[in-house]
């Protein structure tokens, strides 16, 4: 999803964007994912990831929200963001 106007993108990763450390278990983007963000904020794009546990099935009253919430609550965060001048990257997504 990005906004070509504001240059801000969000790139939503499925769980094949990870790769897991088999001593620690901890999961980070593997090569490609850092690799595409790296060349779109050297073009001044601002690249904001919504990790796979973030957005899928976040139950909400006991439903899935949809995908206009997600996109909804996706929006404000930037917004949020952008006007704190906050530069965390990775987006937590509220209820």
């Amino acid at each position: 999803m990005a906004c070509e106007r504001t240059r801000v993108a969000v790139e939503f990763d499925g769980p094949t964007h990870y790769v897991v450390d088999l001593t620690t278990g901890e999961e980070s983007y593997d090569g490609s994912s850092r690799w595409k963000s790296r060349v779109l904020e050297a073009l001044g794009w601002r690249v904001y990831r919504v990790g796979w546990r973030e957005w899928a099935g976040q139950p909400v009253d006991g439903r899935r929200r949809s995908r206009e919430e997600i996109v909804a609550s996706l929006a404000a965060s930037v917004v949020e963001s952008s006007q704190s001048g906050d530069d965390e990257r990775l987006l937590r997504l509220g209820t």
